[in-house]
């Protein structure tokens, strides 16, 4: 077995453990304490004397196998996240994981899982996804069933990739299917997952994450202790090549032990790998296909947090997540639009001033490009108010759409129930049956488009135009 010793003590080569230094390798509380170290809530077992950031101790750990982390992580930044370092790098031991025994889990055969894990994929992606899938698999709780969704990549490399690696592990259909969609981007190809899944509890999983090996064992333990437990979820590790224009180290997300709207909305909610029910999917309709910039994640956060859950906070880390340079949080688009269609999702959250803006923002930006994927949400999602708001502005084109507008925002009017929202389609009908500025408005949406220097201006007259009449 392991034992702990202090810090910086080598084993010799005659010993038949191994050395090295661990933040948390699946060591439990009470072989922590009776090995006279003291656990820690942050997740680590350190010596009584020494509970300090950066004095964690080693173990030995016997013929352990490793299980390696992905990307390059110092020393440093390995322990702080929760693993182990030699001189190899940063991996887990498989032998210090808590493998499940039958009588805590049901079997590999269970009809019913208890978790249904959607990794969504798409194009370049697939170079992760087989590091992705192998955190799933070396899962110490093994009742959950994978469902791998390939959004529409062009050559179907994910669903190819997927189907090599489920049958290089010999899993059947009720462990790990791998399904192809037409490209509806990630809300879509996550809804379509959860829809092909049978688990009463969901995780959703990007194709180039990776799990925390004792995640779902922590999980199903907190369900056992808490049966009406709706949400849970744990601190991440955010890893990679870039982030926001700068390069950087690992870094762990230290999230709120008691989660709230309230704090979601001051700091971000919930990371994406965060396991929720399946009624409280139904409940709140899904991931809203009308967030196509992105953002679609912490928009159902916000829509799960609004019914206030029964939450839980696990111990330890759920993931690291892969930072790159093409990420979305890269893109332009993102960056200008995401943010401001949250606010008027949510409009009830914040400022009309902000939300007024926000919606100028959105006007100026559109394009025709942009059409085809509102149309589709609303087609799937008619009862999301913001995709017809969106799809009016985006037709607020030339005059003679004046009527083509004005149905479309009575048609999303009729629907739509969130009376903040239902604020701005009622000015934009009443503008658009009385205005005389209409071509002021569309000309400077269009120089918008061409030259972004002029996109100020546009918003400036939209606002004026419309709301401050």
């Amino acid at each position: 077995m392991w034992n702990c010793i202090h810090a910086g003590l080598k084993a010799r080569k005659s010993d038949v453990n191994v050395s090295l230094e661990c933040g948390y390798p699946g060591i439990t509380r009470a072989d922590c304490v009776s090995a006279g170290c003291v656990y820690f809530d942050i997740g680590a077992c350190r010596t009584k004397t020494a509970p300090k950031r950066d004095q964690f101790l080693s173990c030995k750990l016997s013929r352990y196998e490793r299980i390696p982390l992905p990307g390059p992580i110092t020393r440093s930044e390995c322990l702080d996240a929760s693993a182990c370092f030699d001189r190899r790098g940063c991996f887990f031991p498989t032998s210090a994981l808590h493998v499940s025994s039958d009588d805590e889990q049901h079997s590999h055969t269970e009809i019913t899982p208890l978790f249904s894990i959607i990794v969504t994929c798409y194009k370049d992606d697939v170079k992760f996804l087989a590091l992705s899938l192998d955190s799933i698999v070396r899962q110490s709780w093994s009742n959950w069933e994978a469902i791998i969704v390939d959004d529409g990549s062009p050559r179907q490399e994910c669903v190819q990739a997927a189907n090599s690696f489920i049958a290089k592990h010999g899993y059947g259909p009720s462990k790990m299917r791998a399904f192809y969609k037409t490209n509806g981007f990630v809300a879509d190809a996550r809804n379509f997952g959860i829809a092909n899944s049978s688990g009463k509890y969901v995780l959703p999983v990007d194709a180039d994450d990776f799990l925390y090996p004792n995640f779902l064992r922590s999980a199903a333990l907190g369900i056992s202790e808490t049966p009406d437990v709706e949400l849970l979820y744990a601190d991440q590790i955010y890893f990679g090549e870039i982030y926001f224009g700068a390069k950087t180290g690992a870094h762990r997300w230290h999230l709120w032990e008691t989660i709230t709207l309230n704090n979601a909305l001051k700091r971000g909610p919930l990371p994406v790998t965060t396991i929720y029910t399946r009624d409280m999917w139904n409940r709140v309709g899904g991931y809203k296909l009308d967030m196509i910039f992105g953002n679609e994640d912490y928009s159902f956060w916000l829509d799960i947090l609004k019914l206030q859950p029964k939450a839980r906070k696990l111990h330890g880390i759920s993931s690291w997540y892969r930072l790159k340079e093409n990420a979305m949080h890269a893109d332009k688009e993102y960056v200008r639009m995401a943010l401001p269609m949250l606010h008027f999702e949510h409009s009830e959250f914040y400022d009309h001033g902000r939300v007024t803006r926000d919606v100028a923002t959105v006007f100026c930006y559109l394009s025709r490009t942009h059409n085809a994927r509102l149309q589709a949400a609303i087609n799937m999602q008619p009862w999301a108010c913001a995709g017809w708001l969106w799809l009016s502005l985006l037709k607020i084109d030339l005059w003679e759409k004046r009527s083509e507008v004005l149905d479309t925002l009575k048609e999303g009017a009729a629907i739509c129930d969130n009376k903040n929202q239902l604020e701005y389609f009622s000015t934009l009908i009443s503008w658009l049956n009385a205005t005389s500025e209409f071509d002021t408005v569309v000309s400077a949406r269009d120089q918008c488009l061409i030259d972004n220097a002029g996109c100020s201006q546009c918003e400036k007259t939209f606002r004026e135009s419309v709301f401050f009449k």
